[in-house]
């Protein structure tokens, strides 16, 4: 079983990172049940062309805008190029990552040929830069992790427009190709239905749908904690210790880049070496010492408030 992975990324390259060596966690995870993973990586940046070699994945160039034309663009190359020797057809998230429960997911694919479009049925939104974490479990599920037969995606080729996904549209991508979805099968993708979900969205800036809109409906998006293994979720927070200008910059190596001097170190350095007094060094150790107790006790929490 081979599955074509469409993993568009833009700006966020240090979630993008992570979000690649989840992937890549996967694969070789899935790769014992007999299931390999073709993945074109979706972007316009030089960090995304070099992340794509490194893990070798293919690389697809194409702008942020319009955003239907670009995933669309990526997914035309998928199934033009590997539609004849791909099984399914799976999107992929630059922000997002996915428990351990997702792979097992993965696995039974063999054991479901008859499902031809399955997603989740809902999916835990974190607040980059904080503990906070909301539920998503309305509408139609996730498109992230979503996994279609190639041979619907393959229809959908062919039909007269020849696009996969809506290529005018800035935004309802999910929606577009759900109802694309139907529209040849004559039937609704299936939910899987489970107790707790295995994807984790990080909501910051550059997100599509922002944290503000969901916070702001409480009663629909209710504060929870986060149940399951997300063997990536410790990474992803160990980039909130980045000064608030840090960028990340290509590697060769799939871990956080190293820590920067935050601003308070920074400043601490420069007194020091125009010769301060023996006194404000000691208010500034005192000081340097509270921020970093915080910043470990916010570090530590890992969970979100229910």
């Amino acid at each position: 079983m081979r599955v074509a992975v469409l993993f568009p990324v833009w700006k966020r390259q240090h979630l993008a990172e992570i979000s690649a060596a989840g992937l890549h966690r996967i694969a070789g995870e899935v790769a014992g049940a007999g299931i390999t993973f073709t993945v074109a990586v979706v972007g316009s940046e030089d960090w995304a062309k070099a992340m794509a070699k490194r893990y070798g994945w293919d690389y697809v160039k194409a702008s942020n805008s319009i955003l239907g034309a670009k995933f669309d663009k990526g997914a035309r190359y998928l199934v033009d190029t590997y539609g004849d020797s791909c099984t399914h057809f799976m999107e992929w998230g630059a922000d997002n990552i996915m428990s351990t429960q997702f792979t097992e997911l993965l696995k039974t694919l063999p054991d479901r040929p008859g499902i031809h479009c399955i997603t989740s049925n809902g999916f835990y939104m974190l607040k980059e830069g904080s503990d906070e974490v909301r539920l998503f479990s309305r509408g139609a599920g996730s498109n992230i992790g979503r996994i279609t037969l190639m041979s619907v995606v393959q229809k959908i080729r062919r039909t007269a427009s020849g696009h996969i996904y809506d290529h005018t549209a800035k935004r309802g991508l999910d929606k577009s190709f759900r109802e694309k979805v139907q529209a040849v099968t004559g039937r609704r993708p299936k939910l899987h239905q489970i107790a707790a979900p295995y994807l984790i969205d990080v909501k910051g800036p550059g997100s599509l749908n922002g944290w503000a809109q969901f916070a702001a409906k409480p009663d629909s998006f209710p504060l929870v904690e986060i149940e399951g293994d997300f063997p990536e979720l410790k990474q992803i927070r160990q980039t909130w210790q980045r000064p608030e200008n840090f960028e990340a910059t290509p590697s060769t190596s799939t871990s956080a880049p190293k820590t920067e001097p935050t601003p308070l170190e920074a400043t601490q350095t420069e007194s020091t070496k125009r010769g301060r007094s023996s006194q404000a060094r000691r208010a500034g150790r005192s000081a340097g010492s509270s921020k970093q107790s915080t910043r470990r006790a916010k570090t530590a929490t890992g969970r979100g408030k229910s």
